[in-house]
């Protein structure tokens, strides 16, 4: 059943206007946390293993989109429209990174499942050359929709964000294999779960390195669940390409949760993670000064 009711002009930049803010204020959120686990790795000489790297790498996307989308607030209160052709020139770096993105997922789930269900073969893959390979089908992933995404642009007024860049035969093509993907690291992750099920020793490692992977693994795949299937009813269902805009942007808070989460998923649910967070921001010594001078101000109190 289709729907064929209308949104007007100003109402869908109204809405646009109050979504920009919610999107930089999570976006902003999202870049300093991701900053600082891209940050915390490139410091660590404890965070040098594969799984590290490639969450450093997830953390580096997130931040290239955030960034790259706070010019939605500028194009929402600028009340600017321009042809799906143009946006998908300007959305490009950011579409790119979220495309890259999802294949770094894949391999972190792939990595976790050699890890514990052939740790023998996993000691031996080389952490630069795994690496390499992600980044490399990740690049190829991207650039082939980029290029597919080109053939088959339109005229049609858009607001320019990420979602809105491919349109078409591509966006068709993007979200059977955005859901194949997805469907693919839930199967690598239950079947971790699966493997380790049942040995204490096992399940101890498990809580002390997945823990938090795990944790992060399905906020993001219920921020991607429930946008996928969304964006599938509003696509269906909705006749008006303004209103169609104006839902989908609607569900943008969720897209965010993924990258404002990271840092705080790591930093609580890991004990590695959060004890190099907080040696890379200096926290510990400041607990130690700010204890040392409460000490020292107290006996110089007690002996006036």
């Amino acid at each position: 059943m289709l729907i064929t009711a209308t949104i007007a002009l100003d109402t869908f930049f109204l809405s646009s206007q109050i979504f920009s803010v919610i999107y930089s204020a999570m976006g902003v959120i999202g870049i300093l946390g991701n900053l600082i686990i891209v940050a915390t790795t490139l410091s660590s000489e404890k965070l040098r293993a594969t799984c590290n790297i490639l969450i450093a790498i997830e953390a580096l996307c997130g931040t290239i989109i955030a960034v790259l989308q706070l010019d939605f607030t500028y194009f929402s209160y600028a009340k600017l429209l321009m042809p799906q052709s143009l946006c998908y020139w300007i959305a490009l770096p950011c579409v790119v990174a979220l495309d890259f993105e999802v294949i770094i997922v894949l391999s972190i789930a792939l990595e976790r499942y050699l890890c514990t269900s052939y740790p023998v073969f996993h000691k031996r893959i080389n952490t630069k050359g795994y690496v390499g390979i992600a980044c490399s089908c990740a690049t190829i992933y991207a650039a082939s929709f980029r290029i597919l995404a080109y053939f088959t642009v339109m005229e049609v007024p858009v607001i320019c964000i990420a979602p809105f860049a491919t349109i078409g035969v591509a966006l068709n093509i993007w979200i059977v294999l955005s859901f194949f993907i997805n469907v693919g690291v839930i199967l690598l992750y239950l079947l971790i779960r699966r493997k380790l099920k049942g040995s204490g020793t096992e399940m101890a490692d498990y809580h002390k390195i997945n823990k938090s992977l795990q944790t992060h693994v399905c906020v993001y795949l219920f921020g991607w669940a429930s946008v996928f299937t969304l964006c599938i009813l509003v696509m269906v269902t909705v006749e008006d390409p303004l209103l169609t805009q104006a839902l989908l942007i609607l569900l943008g808070p969720q897209v965010y949760m993924n990258m404002c989460s990271s840092f705080f998923v790591y930093y609580f649910r890991s004990t590695l993670y959060k004890q190099e967070i907080r040696r890379f921001l200096r926290l510990d010594k400041m607990k130690v000064y700010t204890k040392v001078f409460t000490v020292s101000t107290f006996s110089q109190n007690s002996k006036n």
